[in-house]
């Protein structure tokens, strides 16, 4: 049960990249040339929070993507049926992590995001709110 839960995880992880990806895409495509790269992260965050909160698969919830500082997006999701207490934060990342890395490293629609070197913050909380475990992804990664 605990392998399922974890690979449903990083199956999150890779969809929510994507869709990050293809909404900052389409920002930069739209968003003009004069606007500087923060508003276009920002813009794109937004953007994708328009249909936010959405529940990925009965373990998780999409809840908010957050542009800043600097080059990063933030994805925030909740695992629902998760309580802290029974949470092993460095097993899950260590799982987790590499989907991820492959997946931003590997995905075309990520590659404006490699270009500008922007940092991938996957944050991952619990039922009750409280904070379980932050994977960072960026180009210095692979």
């Amino acid at each position: 049960m605990k392998k399922v839960i974890l690979l449903a995880f990083a199956v999150l992880a890779a969809v929510a990249a994507f869709y990050v990806a293809e909404g900052f895409l389409d920002a930069m495509l739209h968003g003009g040339s004069s606007a500087s790269f923060a508003r276009r992260l920002a813009a794109t965050a937004r953007q994708m929070n328009a249909g936010l909160p959405r529940q990925v698969n009965n373990e998780t919830r999409m809840d908010t993507i957050v542009a800043g500082p600097g080059n990063r997006l933030t994805c925030v999701c909740t695992l629902i049926n998760l309580s802290s207490t029974n949470f092993d934060r460095k097993d899950f990342t260590a799982k987790v992590k590499p989907a991820l890395i492959d997946g931003y490293k590997a995905r075309p629609g990520m590659q404006a995001l490699r270009k500008e070197q922007v940092e991938l913050h996957d944050q991952y909380r619990d039922k009750d709110g409280n904070e379980v475990a932050t994977i960072v992804i960026s180009t210095k990664d692979f």
